[in-house]
C-alpha cells in the first residue's frame, strides 16, 4: 500500500497517467460516480488486482474456480492462456461502439439490447433522458462507451460483459477430434467472422468451464462469457472488421492462478 491518500482519492486516482477514451476525453470523477465506481475501483484496475466491476478477493476468487475447473476438465495452467477482454479490462467499449447522445439512438440501442424486440416506453425514454443529463451534465461528452455507462444511462438492460479469452493448443486438438465436429471440414470448427472455436464443440471439452461461467454470471450479476481459440490465439482480423479484432494485444489483462496472499 502506497499511502491511504492514493487509495481513496479519486482525483489522484484519475490524474497521472490520465484515463481516456480514443478521442482524448478524459474520465472524470462524476463520470465514475455516475456508474458506482469509486477511486479504490480504480486503484485496484490500475495495479490488476481487480477489473471493473468487482473487488480483489472476489476477483482472486473468480481466477482460482476458473483454473480449478480447467483442471476437471483436464487442463493445466501451463497448457492455457486466458485473457479478459473489453471495458472491465480498459474502461471503455471499443470505437465500433459509439456512445449514443440522442433519442433516436437511444431507441435503437435500446431495441437492440433486447433482441430488436420493443421500444422504450415514453417513461423510459424519460428516464433514459434524466439519466443522461445527469450524467454529462457540464461535463465533455467520451466518444466511447465507459464501462456499464449503457446500464446506468438505462438504455442497456444488463451491465457490461467480462469476456475471457481461452486459447490453448490442447483445446483445439480436443475440439478436432470432437464427434460433432464434420471430419471431412478442417475449419468447421471455427467461426468464419471471428475465428473461435464455436460453443457447441467447445463446451464437448470445457464442461467445467462453461459450468463455471454461468456460476460466475449469477454470482456477478453480469454475463460472464466465454470464447475458444486455437494455440495462437485469435487471429488478426483488424483488416476485416477492425477494432472487433480480439487478437492478442501486449496491454491484454492475463488471467493467472492467484499468488498466495502475504502476511
Amino acid at each position: 500500500m502506497t499511502g491511504f491518500a492514493n487509495v481513496i482519492d479519486p482525483a489522484i486516482q484519475l490524474a497521472t497517467p490520465r484515463i481516456a477514451d480514443d478521442a482524448g476525453v478524459a474520465l472524470t470523477v462524476h463520470h465514475l460516480t455516475f456508474v458506482e465506481l469509486d477511486a479504490q475501483a480504480i486503484a485496484d484496475w490500475r495495479a490488476r488486482r481487480a477489473p471493473l466491476g468487482t473487488r480483489p478477493a472476489t476477483y482472486r476468487e473468480l481466477c482460482s474456480t476458473f483454473f480449478v475447473a480447467a483442471a476437471k476438465d483436464g487442463y493445466r495452467e501451463q497448457d492455457i492462456d486466458v485473457r479478459l477482454k473489453g471495458s472491465a479490462s480498459v474502461i471503455y467499449s471499443g470505437r465500433h461502439k459509439e456512445l449514443p447522445t440522442e433519442m433516436g439512438k437511444w431507441r435503437a440501442e435500446f431495441s437492440k439490447a433486447r433482441h430488436n424486440h420493443g421500444k422504450p416506453s415514453l417513461a423510459e425514454e424519460t428516464a433514459i433522458g434524466e439519466s443522461f443529463q445527469r450524467l454529462y451534465f457540464h461535463q465533455p461528452l467520451p466518444f466511447r462507451r465507459p464501462f456499464d455507462s449503457m446500464f446506468y444511462l438505462k438504455v442497456d438492460a444488463e451491465r457490461s460483459d467480462y469476456d475471457i479469452q481461452l486459447s490453448s493448443e490442447l483445446i483445439e486438438r480436443n475440439c478436432f477430434a470432437s464427434p460433432i465436429r464434420d471430419p471431412q471440414d478442417d475449419f468447421a470448427i471455427y467461426d468464419r467472422k471471428y475465428g473461435f472455436i464455436y460453443d457447441c464443440i467447445a463446451i464437448g471439452v470445457l464442461n467445467e468451464i462453461f459450468l463455471w461461467s454461468h456460476r460466475w454470471t449469477s454470482k456477478l450479476r453480469r454475463s460472464v462469457n466465454v470464447k475458444v481459440f486455437g494455440k495462437n490465439g485469435p487471429p488478426n482480423k483488424t483488416t476485416d472488421i477492425g477494432d472487433l479484432s480480439s487478437h492478442f494485444r501486449s496491454e491484454d489483462w492475463i488471467m493467472r492462478v492467484p499468488k498466495p496472499l502475504e502476511d
